[in-house]
């Protein structure tokens, strides 16, 4: 939503960066992104639900992974539906042609990085600081 807000009022644009996660939390923005068709490109990082609660789980937890792995619509037919670009990449190479192309045009683009297809995070990673007990 505040990407929204900034591309509007930015000249050039704006870039966000949310998760499916996220998005799936947000998914009545896409209307009103596709509404306004403010010089905004969406990179979604989809790796099919929770991925970072989906981690946290695994380093704090012994592996056990509990409501993170969560429904995720396909988002190349949710913007066809709405008429926003969207263009999806499945390996680190192709990424940086697609958001080139995606900025080149005016308006609303959905840059959608598969995540599954690119494979898992290189390294593990905790969460947030917790208080000691």
């Amino acid at each position: 939503p505040m990407a929204i807000g900034a591309a509007l009022g930015a000249p050039g644009g704006a870039l966000a960066l949310s998760g499916d996660g996220g998005l799936s939390l947000c998914l009545g923005e896409l209307a009103t992104l596709a509404e306004e068709q403010p010089d905004m490109v969406l990179i979604l990082m989809n790796d099919a639900g929770y991925g970072v609660i989906r981690n946290i789980q695994g380093v704090d937890y012994g592996g056990r992974k509990h409501y993170s792995n969560i429904l995720i619509p396909d988002v190349g037919q949710i913007a066809a539906s709405m008429g926003l670009r969207h263009e999806k990449v499945t390996s680190v190479a192709d990424f940086g042609h697609a958001l080139a192309r995606a900025q080149a045009a005016k308006g609303a683009a959905i840059v959608e990085v598969d995540m599954v297809a690119i494979g898992p995070y290189p390294a593990k990673f905790p969460g947030p600081p917790k208080l000691a007990q």
